[in-house]
């Protein structure tokens, strides 16, 4: 336990008792994956898992939650140090940071004051160290609030800090779907229209599950999600178990189904939560449809897109992944940063070269996989103007959010 005045921080921290009406009142701008909800089915899914909580409060009611695990060589490079440092070291135990399924790691609170960050990041340090640790990893800080404090908060104990991806999302800034193509250059136009037209030509029907809905349908989503995940070499949990998790806990899970001859063929898994939707999985049979067949977009992008809009959301949020195609279709991204404290000393600077020089090269993948901003004609460049008069607009990927 520690704290500055006023502000109390329990490491390895029971979660705060709150059910997702709770967290919809009192978590209002937090992650759904970093709430007391997430947190619990996550740990059904995956009780190998072991928990490192950290939670400050202040007053009453007010709350904020550092999620974190202890791991040991698990085999799952997303928990593993040395995937960021891009070179093996001794680095077990290691704590991580954050919530491992939806690759997010921020504070979530309801409260904040300019230390609030410091504080909670020196009691995980000291209670790191207690424990024998070897390293602490933030691996996935978004640009948003707090974040940039966290950051801070662990260079201030010596940790490096790298790129490791952009997520991506999709603002709801116009009056409807109709007004939001309208607004969009015409070859991105263009792009959406035929994404919302290549479920009719696959014969594929889109349905929308929400909360118990799901259930029945849960063990072929799963099946999907898992499939694709592991084309991808991503680790795969219960995600069938995590999900139900979810809807038992009552939170506002919903699915899209494209069902072909009766038999779902692609799904994605969604969260609402506010004004904010949060697409987390996605998985097609490319057995049944093909590798390209590009039914990706109207059963998860698309759909989610529309949905938005018609119950005024603002944002949708699709994670990292699949950047390039997502930015061609007027997603927007904001970064992602890994931090890594290695508490050996000695071995600490190596390490600190090690991550930026990891985090440089996948960079310069991103880099080279984003798009040209697409303008139209009218709007155009004129030769008589000699600089351009646009700003490069950054480009967006499903579903790290896993």
């Amino acid at each position: 336990m520690g704290g500055t005045p006023g502000i109390t921080v329990r490491t390895r921290s029971d979660l705060p008792d709150l059910s997702w009406s709770d967290e919809l009142r009192d978590l209002t701008d937090a992650s759904p994956f970093l709430g007391p909800a997430w947190l619990a089915a996550q740990q059904k899914a995956a009780p190998e898992l072991i928990p490192f909580h950290t939670v400050a409060t202040r007053g009453t009611g007010e709350v904020a939650v550092l999620p974190g695990y202890l791991v040991g060589d698990s085999g799952d490079a997303d928990l593993d140090p040395r995937s960021y440092l891009g070179h093996d070291a001794d680095v077990f135990p290691a704590l991580v940071l954050g919530s491992p399924e939806a690759y997010r790691t921020e504070i979530a609170f309801n409260f904040w004051t300019p230390a609030l960050a410091k504080t909670m990041i020196d009691a995980v340090v000291a209670e790191a160290r207690a424990a024998g640790a070897r390293s602490v990893v933030a691996p996935w800080i978004a640009e948003g609030p707090g974040s940039g404090s966290l950051v801070e908060a662990l260079d201030g104990h010596g940790a490096g800090r790298a790129f490791w991806a952009v997520e991506d999302y999709v603002p709801l800034n116009q009056e409807s779907w109709d007004a939001h193509l309208a607004a969009l250059p015409k070859k991105t136009r263009y792009r959406l229209r035929e994404d919302a037209q290549r479920a009719d030509e696959l014969g594929v029907e889109i349905r929308r599950f929400d909360g118990e809905m799901i259930s029945p349908q849960l063990t072929r989503i799963a099946e999907l999600i898992t499939r694709t995940q592991r084309k991808h070499g991503t680790p795969t949990t219960r995600i069938d178990v995590l999900i139900q998790g979810l809807i038992d806990a009552g939170v506002t899970v919903r699915a899209y189904a494209g069902i072909r001859d009766g038999v779902i063929v692609s799904a994605s898994v969604a969260v609402r939560k506010g004004r904010k939707l949060y697409v987390k999985w996605s998985g097609t049979d490319d057995a049944a449809l093909g590798e390209r067949s590009g039914v990706y977009f109207p059963v998860t992008f698309v759909t989610a897109i529309r949905d938005g809009y018609a119950e005024g959301l603002r944002v949708v949020a699709f994670g990292a992944g699949s950047h390039r195609a997502k930015a061609l279709r007027g997603s927007h991204s904001r970064e992602i940063t890994t931090s890594l404290l290695v508490l050996d000393e000695e071995l600490r600077p190596d390490a600190v070269e090690w991550l930026h020089a990891t985090g440089e090269a996948r960079r310069r993948i991103y880099e080279a996989s984003r798009p040209t901003p697409e303008i139209d004609e009218t709007d155009a460049v004129t030769p008589s103007r000699t600089l351009p008069l646009f700003a490069a607009e950054a480009g967006g990927g499903c579903c790290s959010n896993g």
